[in-house]
């Protein structure tokens, strides 16, 4: 059997041969990632009942390269841009009073945004009859809303019957924007 050569090797690319793990790269990899993240829970006593309010965010981005073949060649790569942003609130209103009923009622809210702005993905004229270059940017919005109760009656201390419900709304919107750059390496021929 032959020995198998990494696509970029096969397109002219040279692979350094000192190390075994080592990698040659034409493509920008450089990459930044960021995530943060806060939860705030809130509770407030009354006389027969007890408020809560439980608020979290989130924002990831993160910016990276990947150079598919590891070789000096430019055969394909691509590049994205990725981010997550998510804010929750809920509000939740409980019996507090010892007796055979109890309760909860409560309020949920979500706007989560997620997508690419930008994914590119490059490929060279070397792989294909055209040097090809895709530009996507794809947002994901969402707003969920909630509203929710529960009551439990305890018929003894063994047995209980359990009755609740919730009610919700889901809205999400997707955005797709796609540009495809397509540049023949040689005349074509018809």
């Amino acid at each position: 059997l032959g020995s198998v050569l990494p696509t970029g090797q096969l397109l002219g690319g040279t692979m350094p041969s000192d190390r075994k793990w080592r990698t040659s790269v034409d493509a920008d990899l450089a990459g930044r990632a960021r995530d943060q993240g806060i939860s705030l829970t809130g509770r407030f006593d009354f006389e027969s009942f007890e408020l809560l309010s439980i608020t979290a965010g989130r924002d990831f981005e993160n910016d990276h390269g990947v150079d598919f073949d590891s070789s000096s060649a430019q055969v394909i790569s691509w590049r994205a841009e990725v981010f997550h942003r998510q804010y929750s609130q809920e509000l939740q209103v409980l019996s507090t009073a010892e007796d055979r009923f109890s309760w909860i009622a409560g309020l949920y809210y979500l706007n989560d945004d997620a997508g690419f702005d930008p994914f590119v993905l490059s490929m060279s004229a070397d792989v294909a009859p055209a040097a090809v270059y895709i530009q996507q940017n794809t947002k994901v919005r969402t707003d969920a809303y909630a509203a929710f109760a529960e009551g439990t009656y305890d018929i003894t201390d063994e047995i209980s019957v359990v009755l609740g419900g919730r009610y919700s709304v889901d809205d999400l919107e997707h955005y797709d924007a796609r540009q495809t750059v397509t540049l023949a390496a040689a005349p074509i021929v018809l």
